[in-house]
């Protein structure tokens, strides 16, 4: 478990103390081969032009995919498996679905955006992978896996 900053105020000569606590990354679970939709949501005016967002997506220190100026790029690992709904951004949903999730896939995911030169961070999600399952007779003659 995260432990807790301290954040003390000086507000018209009174102390104020606030306890932080870093984010504890959201576990989602998945099975190989299936999809995940990881949650990031902003405030989002619905006239703000797809232009005016910069959205990054990171796997720990990887990038997963960024959106700046409207243009989509994507990190090789998960080129062509992620994704994010341009229509749904226009909404402030700025969620990232991976296909055809692999066991590389797992890890702690982290959203970050800029709207209006104000850098936010989104909840960082951890994803677990689960594996195929499988018994094997010996010698080897035969195997079957189920997922």
């Amino acid at each position: 478990k995260a432990k807790p900053s301290r954040l003390c105020l000086l507000y018209q000569n009174k102390v104020l103390h606030h306890s932080l606590t870093p984010p504890v990354p959201a576990p989602l679970s998945v099975t190989v081969g299936q999809s995940v939709t990881l949650p990031c949501y902003a405030h989002i005016y619905r006239q703000k032009s797809q232009d005016a967002i910069s959205l990054q997506w990171k796997k720990g220190q990887q990038d997963v995919l960024q959106m700046k100026s409207g243009k989509v790029t994507y990190g090789s690992e998960q080129r062509n498996r992620s994704s994010v709904s341009l229509d749904r951004i226009r909404q402030g949903d700025l969620s990232l679905t991976v296909q055809s999730v692999r066991l590389a896939d797992e890890g702690v995911y982290s959203c970050s955006y800029e709207l209006n030169d104000h850098p936010e961070d989104g909840d960082p999600a951890r994803v677990t992978v689960a594996g195929h399952t499988g018994t094997c007779v010996t010698p080897l003659t035969a195997c079957s896996f189920s997922l």
